[in-house]
């Protein structure tokens, strides 16, 4: 299948732009049909679905002749994921690099990057109807699969200054365990310096609005990029200082490296297994896979470094050995600006959320007692919280303010 993507595009590109796009959304959507397949099973670390992707990428790179990075020649980075329950999974990250061309860059690297993993059989799903089901993870984070492979068969061929990495994370569902253990591995890149990310999560639900670009705080130069990036492709772009989450872009900031998020939005499939391929926007994909390969030619290419901005983290994903936090149940609104976090979907009729009346829109204000200014507020009093304790959460709706009392549930 790799072999034939890059073909494909071989043909399409030179017929014109909108040619290509058609080509380039049926080539995407193929491709998430067969990483989110039923065959796969939800891609646990460990498993043979997981690992049956892991080969595809592999056999990917090596059909775009990228080079191996590390001292072993090898794509594969293997790193062991911890399950929870005491439980561990041999898996591996998938590294293929571009090397640049220039004697004054090229020991600089971008690293494009997504994560491949994604949640088995739901075992540790927030309602208990959802768990023994495949967790197709089309959205997530098939969707961001796909693009990192249509990225780099469109760059493959290029010079470009600097070094570009193509990284496929396992273990991001476990706490972006696969990009912590790459940024800190001594053979993680090849020697040189991570000057960027350009993170691919969710990327599936583009359904005409502007691709959304988060973490961009992380360098005041993000923007303008960002700007010239939405420009050269013609794809409408949001840059967005904050609502990172806790994808994989947290372990290149923890490091102080310039990071971003291209996300397309939350949605009530978020790690269901209605998160299937038939919601898929391929017309979307193809522009946010235009969008990215213009955003990584210009940080490959561009004089100067990116300027270090400010490097707040998302709190730290929860231990999966240990106890995983508590939940009510809600999507965030990653868009929203200003105090409080707002509910962009709740996730199932059967959450604390919806038994306590929420609704999306809804802004949360303060969580027993406590002030919640943004989502690392939120998350960090979600996880101090007591499963089944109830609470009283302070909210805005519109012109009004209310109260309510909801009791969140463990996560597991």
């Amino acid at each position: 299948m790799a072999a034939a993507a890059v073909l494909v595009m071989a043909v399409i590109v030179p017929s014109g732009r909108a040619q290509a796009q058609v080509g380039a959304a049926e080539r995407l959507l193929e491709q998430v049909r067969w990483l989110s397949d039923e065959a796969r099973a939800g891609r646990l670390p460990g498993e043979t679905g997981h690992d049956q992707v892991r080969d595809h990428l592999i056999d990917a790179f090596h059909a775009l002749r990228l080079q191996t990075s590390g001292a072993d020649g090898d794509y594969a980075q293997p790193l062991t994921v911890p399950l929870g329950q005491r439980r561990t999974a041999v898996a591996a990250n998938v590294i293929g690099v571009l090397a640049g061309r220039s004697s004054q860059l090229k020991d600089e690297i971008v690293v494009v990057s997504a994560h491949y993993d994604h949640l088995g059989l739901g075992e540790h799903s927030r309602l208990a109807a959802d768990r023994g089901s495949v967790h197709p993870g089309a959205d997530d984070n098939a969707s961001g699969v796909a693009v990192l492979l249509g990225v780099a068969a469109a760059l493959a061929d290029t010079a470009l200054p600097r070094t570009v990495v193509f990284a496929a994370f396992t273990g991001e569902e476990q706490g972006a365990v696969g990009s912590r253990f790459y940024v800190a591995d001594a053979q993680g890149a090849i020697p040189g310096r991570i000057v960027a990310n350009i993170n691919l999560d969710m990327v599936g639900r583009l359904n005409g609005k502007p691709v959304q670009v988060l973490s961009t705080a992380t360098s005041p130069d993000w923007p303008l990029v960002i700007e010239a990036a939405s420009r050269d492709s013609e794809v409408p772009a949001r840059a967005l200082a904050g609502g990172g989450g806790g994808s994989d872009q947290q372990s290149f900031i923890a490091r102080s490296i310039p990071a971003v998020q291209v996300f397309t939005g939350g949605h009530d499939d978020y790690h269901r297994p209605s998160d299937t391929v038939d919601r898929i926007d391929a017309e979307g994909l193809a522009a946010i896979e235009r969008f990215v390969v213009a955003l990584t030619r210009e940080l490959a290419a561009r004089d100067e470094t990116l300027r270090p901005g400010v490097f707040e983290q998302a709190a730290p994903p929860s231990d999966p050995g240990s106890p995983r936090r508590s939940s009510f149940g809600v999507m965030p609104d990653f868009n929203h600006v200003g105090p409080g976090v707002r509910i962009e979907a709740i996730t199932s009729p059967d959450v604390p959320a919806a038994h306590a009346g929420l609704h999306p829109g809804d802004i949360i204000m303060t969580i027993a007692g406590r002030s919640v200014m943004d989502l690392r507020d939120y998350a960090q009093i979600l996880r101090e919280l007591t499963p089944d304790n109830p609470v009283s959460v302070c909210l805005t709706r519109g012109n009004q303010t209310l109260e309510v009392t909801l009791s969140p549930k463990r996560t597991e």
